[in-house]
């Protein structure tokens, strides 16, 4: 999947582009979320989500309403192939549910694994539970 166009002057299968750790609409959303939580009904988080909406729907398609149900499928379509999914389904409290191809699982896989190697190196480590 290519988010990005390729650099034509790359004949590697890395597409030549660096990876976008942050994005102007990535900022958008944080703000807008963060809005939504302290502000609700104000605007400025509809307003902001609108403005990343306008950008990529030709004639635009504003929502009419915001919440965190909105700004949770904004984070969907916007950052698609950007490594943001699991720690947003994570703060939604979604990561445990189940859905199309994945059942349900217990809440000790939100925290991963501790390589055993560093429990070895410092024994003040405890795995975390459930591993």
């Amino acid at each position: 999947f290519y988010k990005w166009p390729a650099d034509p002057n790359n004949v590697n299968q890395d597409n030549g582009n660096d990876y976008a750790f942050f994005r102007l609409g990535e900022i958008y959303l944080i703000k807008a979320e963060a809005l939504n939580e302290i502000t609700p009904g104000d605007g400025t988080a509809l307003q902001l989500v609108n403005d990343l909406r306008a950008r990529v729907f030709n004639p635009p398609k504003p929502l009419s309403s915001i919440d965190r149900t909105a700004i949770f499928n904004e984070r969907l379509f916007e950052l698609t192939f950007e490594a943001k999914r699991r720690q947003d389904l994570i703060r939604f409290g979604e990561f445990t549910q189940a859905w199309q191809f994945k059942p349900a699982t217990d809440a000790h896989v939100i925290l991963m694994p501790i390589p055993q190697p560093q429990i070895d190196a410092n024994p003040l480590l405890t795995q975390n539970p459930g591993y």
